[in-house]
This record gives structure tokens, sequence and C-alpha cells, in this order.
């Protein structure tokens, strides 16, 4: 018998993945992102196929975090202000006043990490996630100290605020209510 055989070879640069989401749109349209190298690249989920969405992911960065809000993908890689896509096109976000490494959403405000003081956290106005106030920021859990913080997570109306050593719970829905606590260090919704 006769057959046919189809390959297809795939190469890319060497490289790990810097960061990797999966999104889905207004209209449930499920969409993959990842980082590597220099690039964001977006696969098409029907054929598999990637193309480059934007080439100015930091050089020396090492991971880069994703948040998706109101149909844009929002990203930091630590080197520079955040980045935001919005499936037409990629753009610094630059209003932004500090270098973000970390980014997430919540209570309608998305929150960043500053990528050079460590124990600074900064956010966006309400729903205006690319417009920022000179006094929107907060140090966990002081200023110039050690325990610099590594990761966030929303839940159930608080952001927990991972530093090496210690969690952090930020309460409130607005600025002027905000307060930033220590969580319990064994005990609790979430432990190290």
């Amino acid at each position: 018998n006769a057959f046919s055989l189809y390959t297809s070879l795939y190469t890319s640069t060497a490289g790990p993945v810097k960061g990797l989401t999966r999104v889905y749109d207004s209209s449930n349209n499920g969409t993959t992102f990842f980082a590597h190298t220099t690039h964001l690249y977006e696969v098409d989920d029907a054929d598999g196929s990637t193309t480059s969405v934007d080439s100015n992911i930091g050089a020396s960065s090492n991971y880069v975090d994703f948040e998706f809000v109101n149909d844009t993908l929002y990203y930091a890689d630590g080197t520079q202000k955040p980045r935001k896509y919005d499936f037409t096109s990629s753009s610094q976000v630059s209003a932004a006043p500090y270098n973000a490494s970390l980014v997430i959403e919540h209570v309608g405000l998305l929150f960043f990490l500053d990528a050079t003081d460590k124990n600074r956290i900064f956010w966006s106005n309400f729903a205006a996630y690319e417009t920022f106030t000179s006094t929107d920021f907060l140090y966990v859990p002081s200023p110039k100290r050690s325990d610099k913080v590594t990761a966030f997570s929303s839940l159930n109306g608080v952001l927990y605020i991972f530093t090496r050593s210690n969690k952090y719970q930020l309460m409130g829905r607005r600025t002027a209510t905000f307060r930033l606590d220590e969580a319990y260090g064994k005990k609790g919704t979430f432990s190290q």
C-alpha cells in the first residue's frame, strides 16, 4: 500500500519561556501568550502557529508577569514600565511612575511592584488602568527593608502581598480606606 507522510519542523531561538498565560476575551475566545527572548508571542488556537505581537520585552528580564483586564493584556518584565497589548497593537504604559516587575488586578485597580524598589507597590486609578496619581503607592512593609515583595494574590476582597519571609494583607476598596496588616505567619489563607 502506498501512503503519504507529512512532517513539520519547528525551530526557535534557544532560551527559556519567561512567562505564559491563557486569556479569554469578552467574546469568550481563548488566546495563549508567551514571552521568549525579547518577544511576546500570540499562539493561534487553530494551527498552533505563533506571531510576535511585541518585540520590546527587556533582553535582561528573567520573568514576565501578566494580567488580562478590559480585553487588554498588561505585562511587566522588571526592566521597564509596564506594557500592554490590546489585540491590535502593543505599547508601553508610559504614565506609570516606575518600572514594574509584577502586575495584578484587584478591586478595579491595577497593582504593580516597583522593579527598582521592591518594597514599593503602586496602583492605577479605578477602572482607568493607565492613569496614575502621584500619591497612589505604598511600602510593604516599610521603605528600605531587606524583606522584598515577591508575589501578589487576590482573594475575597483582600490583596495578599508575599515577601521573602512574610505575607501581608491589603484591605479596603479605595486608597482612602486601604489598610496594610501582616498576615498570620503559620495559619491563615496562605502560608509560605
